[in-house]
């Protein structure tokens, strides 16, 4: 069975636990990949993939009834996801690097 025929399932909530659970896992595939992309991009610390997969898995399981077959594949609506996952990762680098510069300025280290 597709991921599109999978979410579909899901979305008009007759996926068997089965079905559901490959629909996870093609997700988290799709997720992962999009991760390790950033991850060479340098958009992501290879440290942080499998959290981000997980939080793309959740986040397109939990929004599935928001999905439309007739806009986009399953993949690309993961895509989608895991980039806005990815990107809220970065700006939480960048809060994470201004507050050390703020640390290190206090403590007369700049």
């Amino acid at each position: 069975m597709t991921a599109n025929q999978l979410a579909t399932l899901q979305r008009l909530g007759v996926a068997t636990p089965e079905q559901t659970n490959q629909l996870a896992e093609e997700t988290m595939r799709t997720a992962r990949i999009a991760a390790r992309v950033a991850c060479r991009q340098r958009r992501l610390r290879a440290d942080d993939i499998e959290d981000v997969v997980q939080l793309v898995a959740v986040k397109a399981l939990r929004l599935v009834k928001r999905w439309r077959a007739e806009k986009s594949a399953w993949q690309t609506w993961v895509s989608v996801i895991a980039k806005t996952v990815i990107a809220d990762q970065g700006r939480a680098y960048q809060s994470e690097a201004a507050r050390g510069r703020a640390i290190a300025k206090m403590k007369g280290i700049l």
